[in-house]
């Protein structure tokens, strides 16, 4: 994880004059009733177990939870804290070592990310905790001595590699695919020695950091598969060297996506590798639903007979930004099904743990719990912590290797919301869901005041619509009709449940040239009446000069919405058009989108429905 922080169009689509009645745009967008909030839980529904501790957050045990269910963390920023200042306290308020609170938490292993080579030429460190292999031997010395093992997770390139950014190191650059095989043996045999020579006790490798779209540089699959069996043998090699049993994790994201998922196992199967775990990145707020995410897991379990780990979770605490560089997520206060707080956090947490476990998964590692705020009374002292420890996400000397993004957002850390820790150090009681879901908590709190839905009840059903295939859930597309200007169709239905409103699918479009197309739908009315139509939208990147709006048309007459701003990604908007029509009357309700290159998108949810 990354922390950053044609064809015929109509023209225009606004309501043409004299053709207003009786057709009337409703700007309100009253469409997609909400969940409905509970207003509080029975004292007699709260689950507990034989062991339960007191809390000031409440935990609910997770049924059957494996005796070897892995609760990770992923501290890999820690030695730069340090550095910079930052003091970690314990439940009591006292100063400790973070290693002692994450072990006492309940902990079992800590997961540390390793990059080749994170310094310019004069030795200035790239941000992101500088980790190389020296210090994520530190790291997982440290994390012996408290009883806790390690998972070391390598990402091949000298900085963040993620789906969006697969760097080569700067040594292997010349390299091609064969040599880079050959040099991540030699490199993972290397620098694995090293860390388990200082006295680590690791139990998982992890080769490979959300490699869905390459790795080290490589983006065919062929060159990728060679990479990972020459990393997967120098693990083997130097476990059996030192004697040691080490597991092998290959890591994903995106499992919204569950078609792509499944595929990536598949291929890993028929390329024959060498491998234990199958892990995914799973953030509430980014993923889909949960039902999803056992869904997916299980499918992967039946399919290859390998274990399966989320490697990376994590939720927010608190809408405020510490450092003054920006939050990756919460800046509301209701975050998917959630509230952004403390029993927020624990809720959210404990959700995504028993998702694991009832899907057969064997742990959960959360991603950089206590990458709090450095010390400082400005950004611009902070800033100085920044570029001198590595305690940001990435300083200004990244920029060289990486200037697309590092050279021009780097700063400090956008994770500081998401810590068990607050922003001055102190220990959260959401820590003990760590605990809990083995034994539950004994606490006061309200067991649903994490939750900003109802988990427990569905959402209203939505109006039948008078559309065929409304939500484009079928694949099926010919009831629609798309025309656009350009050399290629810039739309798709999209397989990919946290772009869809409901179910999995959605319309989707995106070009590296301008958008510019219609997507519509005509059926004939069989009853006189007031009809509403609707549609769910959601994309960005769209520009200030976008038109994108509903319309509808009746005998041909036409009206439409103001133009719909696209604001990110699931900031769903819903504009209504109400109109009157008669029996027999055509209908057309459609979309017109016109934006910059690079705008991107999805409509969900088309309704016709008679009032």
């Amino acid at each position: 994880m990354i922390m950053k922080d044609g064809g015929s169009i109509l023209s225009g689509g606004q309501n043409r004059a004299g053709n207003r009645s009786p057709l009337r745009v409703v700007r309100l967008m009253t469409f997609g009733l909400a969940v409905m909030l509970l207003a509080g839980c029975a004292k007699d529904t709260v689950k507990t177990g034989p062991d339960a501790f007191a809390s000031e957050v409440y935990v609910e045990p997770v049924t059957n939870l494996p005796r070897d269910f892995l609760r990770g963390m992923d501290i890999s920023s820690v030695l730069s804290e340090e550095e910079s200042g930052v003091v970690y306290h314990d439940k009591t308020g006292k100063e400790a070592s973070l290693f002692l609170i994450l072990a006492d938490a309940g902990i079992d292993m800590i997961r540390v990310r390793v990059w080749n080579d994170p310094y310019d030429g004069d030795g200035h460190g790239y941000g992101g905790g500088n980790c190389d292999t020296q210090r994520a031997a530190r790291i997982g010395a440290r994390a012996a001595e408290c009883g806790m093992q390690t998972l070391v997770d390598y990402h091949y390139s000298d900085f963040w590699a993620d789906p969006n950014k697969q760097m080569a190191p700067k040594a292997w650059e010349k390299l091609s695919a064969a040599e880079k095989a050959d040099a991540a043996y030699t490199y993972t045999a290397e620098s694995l020695s090293a860390i388990m020579n200082a006295g680590a006790d690791v139990r998982i490798v992890q080769i490979g950091n959300e490699i869905n779209n390459g790795m080290a540089g490589e983006t065919t699959e062929g060159a990728v598969l060679s990479i990972l069996k020459s990393a997967a043998r120098a693990v083997r090699d130097t476990a059996s060297a030192q004697g040691k049993e080490i597991r092998i994790a290959v890591h994903f994201t995106g499992v919204d996506d569950r078609g792509m998922i499944e595929r990536k196992a598949k291929w890993l199967t028929e390329g024959g590798l060498d491998y234990d775990i199958f892990g995914v990145s799973y953030y509430p707020f980014w993923h889909g639903s949960l039902e999803n995410l056992k869904t997916v897991l299980t499918q992967i379990r039946t399919d290859t007979g390998k274990e399966t780990m989320i490697l990376e979770t994590s939720f927010p605490y608190t809408t405020q930004d510490g450092d003054d560089s920006g939050n990756s997520a919460g800046d509301t206060k209701e975050l998917g099904n959630y509230y952004v707080s403390v029993q927020g956090q624990t809720q959210a947490v404990h959700d995504v743990f028993a998702a694991a476990a009832e899907a057969g998964a064997k742990g959960v590692f959360y991603w950089e719990g206590a990458w709090i705020p450095v010390p400082g009374s400005s950004k611009a002292d902070r800033q100085k912590l920044w570029e001198a420890c590595g305690s940001g996400w990435a300083s200004s000397y990244a920029g060289v290797y990486d200037p697309e993004d590092a050279g021009r957002y780097y700063g400090g850390s956008s994770w500081d919301n998401q810590a068990f820790f607050d922003h001055s150090g102190n220990l959260l009681p959401s820590v003990d869901v760590f605990k809990g879901i083995r034994t539950g908590t004994a606490s006061k709190a309200d067991p649903m005041s994490g939750y900003c839905k109802d988990p427990h009840v569905q959402a209203p059903a939505q109006a039948e619509s008078l559309l065929a295939n409304p939500g484009f859930e079928d694949e099926d597309l010919s009831m629609w009709e798309v025309s656009f200007n350009g050399a290629k169709d810039p739309t798709d239905r999209q397989t990919k449940e946290a772009d869809a409103k409901s179910g999995e699918n959605a319309f989707h479009f995106w070009s590296a040239q301008a958008v510019d197309f219609t997507v519509e739908q005509t059926v004939k009315v069989t009853e006189n009446g007031t009809y509403v139509a609707t549609a769910a939208l959601q994309g960005g990147d769209v520009g200030d000069d976008a038109d994108i709006h509903l319309y509808v048309r009746v005998n041909g007459k036409e009206a439409g919405t103001d133009p719909v701003q696209l604001t990110g990604w699931v900031n769903w908007k819903e504009p209504v058009v109400e109109f009157d029509a008669a029996a027999g009357d055509d209908v057309t309700v459609g979309f017109l989108v016109k934006c910059k290159p690079g705008g991107w998108g999805t409509i969900d949810d088309v309704v016709l429905a008679r009032k």
